[in-house]
């Protein structure tokens, strides 16, 4: 009995760790699809296709969403990405600080998602 019980729960641990790790890899590959965008929005504004701020709040939804089933401090980190991309997506063209704010929280957001897939097993 005592040994199905800790099966069981192994089973759950590693089932967590696996839905994590799937999680952490999405987040880590929307951050890059939006600095991407932060990039081609602030250095080449030609490039309206690639700088698109729907697919950009598309990329921060996504990654807030992803982020809920994280351990903290990952949806704390969201939740300031969300509100530096609403405060700052508009000026990106144009202010060099707006550009960096958004890039700065996705650096953060990108090392603690690391740091998190590093510590599973």
């Amino acid at each position: 009995m005592q040994n199905a019980k800790s099966q069981f729960i192994k089973s759950i641990s590693t089932e967590g760790n696996r839905n994590q790790r799937f999680a952490s890899f999405m987040v880590l590959s929307k951050l890059n699809e939006l600095q991407e965008l932060v990039f081609y929005r602030r250095y080449d504004p030609m490039l309206e296709t690639q700088g698109d701020s729907i697919k950009g709040w598309a990329y921060v939804l996504t990654i807030h969403d992803l982020a809920q089933v994280l351990p903290a401090p990952l949806p704390d980190n969201a939740d300031k990405l969300s509100v530096t991309w609403e405060l700052n997506w508009e000026q990106i063209e144009n202010d060099q600080k707006s550009a960096d704010a958004i890039l700065a929280e996705l650096d953060e957001m990108r090392d603690k998602t690391i740091l998190l897939l590093n510590t599973l097993k």
